[in-house]
Parts: C-alpha cells; structure tokens; sequence
C-alpha cells in the first residue's frame, strides 16, 4: 500500500468525504486527491495533522494496510480559468491588428501600387478573421464550462457540465496532450486538452484542462488495472 493509499484508506475508514477532509486541513479538495493518487505528498505539518484527525500514529499512517476497494472518485479534472485572460487578450490583439490591415488593404487598392500589395494584405486579414473565430470558439467553451471539468473514477468518467456518464470499456481511444499549434496555445506548460473517442465513434472534447501531467498518471494507472 503506498501512502497515497492509506491517506484514503483512513478517510474512508473515518467516513470522511475529500471535501470534508479538506476543509479539516484547510487545503483543497484538488490536494487530497493529488495525496490518495500518489502525485504529490503533504508536508509534515500537514502529515502531524492528519495522525490527529485519523487518530492514528505515523506508522499506522504510512504503512496502512487494506483490502478494500475504491470504487469513488480518483481525481477532478479543473479547468485552467487563466486560459480566458489570454484568450482575451488575443483576441483583442488580433482584433485591433485585423482592422488596421483592412484599412490599409483598402488604401492599397486606392493607390496605383502592383495589385499583389493589396492581395497580400487582404490574404492576411483574411487567415487572421479565421483565426478570430477559432479563438472566439475557444474562449466560448472555457466560458460555459464548470471550474471542476470532470471526474475520473476506476471504471468511468462523469463530466460535469452535463452530468454526461461514460464507461471505461465504451472508450475506444483516450488521449492527453499539452497544446501544439495545432490545437490551441501554449502558454503555461501543464495545460492541454483530453480527447476521448468511443467506440460508437463519437468524439469528446475538453479543453483548457489544468495539471494535464497529473490527468495522464491516473488514467495509466487505471489502464493497468
């Protein structure tokens, strides 16, 4: 059992939630998860705290023993709220660049310069309005998505933006990335996107996912069990 593993196993046993825990501890639900999973672990403040709420000692704590199986929620998938604000600043960047470079493409077709300047201009403008929309699609999605993405239990996944429940064995392909430029911006080194195709075909997107490293540990772990 690692300490991950007794961490839940003692919460359970005291019929705690991962909420309720911590709120004891003062940390983040995020945290606790991130503790039972074997991602990151407490600080000794936080380890003494526990031997007090679970009422047992350091060892008891970091050499627990069960047979129990988990069956609750591995891990909650928070989407990275900072991905708006450069959305908008993007977009409002591109905006302003956008308008200047249709004003000068109709300056352009004004002057008696070779049609290519005009075309050239006019090509941008065009590839940067496509862009807008794509940014626009983007930044629409983190807006109506929940702070809290998804949950990744042993045997399924819940989104919670519509409460959508899917089965492990219904997924056909699963796959966590960081951002390219091929499908989105990276700006901060552990945001990305989780693509899930069923085996009905259907395709299921979520971007803007926070930790996206920590996203790719669980869903190993599962695939080995």
């Amino acid at each position: 059992m690692t300490f991950g593993e007794s961490i839940r196993f003692q919460r359970l046993k005291n019929n705690m939630s991962q909420k309720a825990l911590a709120d004891v501890l003062f940390v983040t639900p995020q945290s606790i998860s991130k503790w039972e999973n074997d991602l990151s672990e407490p600080d000794f403040e936080i380890i003494n705290a526990l031997t007090k709420v679970f009422k047992v000692s350091y060892d008891a704590l970091f050499k627990g023993h069960s047979d129990i199986s988990y069956d609750g929620v591995l891990y909650t998938a928070i989407k990275d709220s900072r991905m708006k604000i450069n959305y908008n600043v993007i977009i409002y960047f591109i905006s302003f660049l956008s308008v200047a470079l249709m004003f000068t493409s109709v300056y352009l077709y004004t002057t008696e310069l070779p049609f290519v300047y005009f075309s050239s201009f006019l090509g941008v403008n065009i590839l940067l309005t496509i862009y807008l929309i794509i940014l626009f699609k983007w930044k629409l999605t983190i807006d109506q998505n929940p702070e809290a993405l998804f949950d990744i239990y042993n045997h399924k996944i819940i989104f919670h933006k519509d409460q959508k429940e899917i089965e492990m064995s219904y997924v056909k392909t699963l796959k966590v990335e960081r951002y390219t430029i091929k499908n989105g911006i990276r700006i901060f080194e552990n945001t990305g996107i989780v693509s899930i195709k069923l085996i009905t075909g259907k395709k299921i997107l979520v971007r803007d996912v926070l930790d996206i490293k920590d996203v790719q540990v669980i869903f190993d772990k599962i695939k080995k069990m």
